[in-house]
């Protein structure tokens, strides 16, 4: 027996749309709370955050309490991997073997793990580099040569603290940074610190030159023999621009501070400049 066909449908009703159901109204997510922490991002120095928990107060948790913000925690551990590895390669090492133990919780895949139980060593290695030039130690003894060919030495800016910018003409991300430092100097104008541009030309006349074209204020000096000069020795120069911060002693703060475009490097050096 023939199975009875089904009536067709005619072409309208083919084509016709269905009617969209209505749709549940989405209940909305509940923001969460974000509270502000005051955190220690330095001895002695704190600011204030947010983040949805709270956040330890100690100055190595800061890289832990930045990356709980993270929800993904596979971005969380990557964060915190990158943010170590740059760490290292930049040479800020300040407690850095708290920083790591703070977000070793953090990390759960096997090769990042032993990243970081390798890492110790690579601290040691880079620790080597900027021995002699850690905080506390003594650079005031140093010569260098100004415009006009004078000799002037680092110990004679004792009693005031001293900003120096290593760089050089052919650098463009140091002629970069110079706008910066004036903006710097005038800011802080009147308080006890000197600006210090030391300039690693082998050619002096392309840096006078530089100097008269690009009307080069402040106290310019030239260390001449690049690289091989003790001092970039000591400080354990690789590249530049790099900057160095002197206590009124003419020993150092900081041997590789942050740049002055960096609006972060202000706030820190007028803080430093007013307390008594």
């Amino acid at each position: 027996m023939l199975e009875q066909e089904k009536p067709r449908r005619t072409i309208a009703e083919r084509i016709r749309k269905k009617e969209p159901k209505p749709k549940k109204a989405k209940k909305a997510k509940k923001a969460k709370k974000r509270e502000s922490y005051r955190v220690e991002v330095e001895p002695g120095e704190s600011r204030i955050m947010q983040c949805p928990r709270p956040m330890l107060v100690t100055a190595p948790a800061w890289l832990a309490d930045l990356a709980h913000g993270i929800d993904n925690e596979e971005l969380r551990e990557s964060y915190v991997m990158e943010a170590i590895y740059w760490d290292v390669l930049r040479g800020y090492l300040y407690d850095i073997e708290n920083r790591i133990a703070n977000i070793r919780s953090l990390v759960k895949k096997a090769e990042n793990l032993e990243t970081l139980n390798e890492t110790p060593v690579r601290i040691a290695e880079a620790r080597k580099s900027f021995a002699d030039a850690m905080p506390g130690t003594d650079l005031s003894h140093y010569t260098f040569e100004d415009a006009q060919g004078k000799t002037v030495s680092l110990a004679d800016f004792k009693g005031k603290y001293v900003f120096i910018d290593m760089w050089s003409t052919g650098c463009n991300p140091c002629i970069g940074e110079i706008p910066y430092i004036r903006d710097l100097e005038k800011r802080l104008s009147g308080k006890p610190i000197v600006w210090v541009s030391i300039s690693l030309d082998l050619n002096k006349k392309v840096w006078l030159d530089f100097l008269q074209k690009n009307n080069m204020s402040g106290i310019q000096l030239i260390c001449d023999k690049g690289f091989k000069h003790p001092f970039i020795k000591q400080i354990g120069l690789s590249g530049i621009p790099q900057f160095l911060l002197l206590d009124k002693e003419g020993k150092v703060i900081d041997f590789e501070s942050l740049r002055p475009s960096n609006p972060v490097l202000g706030e820190l050096l007028q803080l430093m400049l007013n307390k008594k």
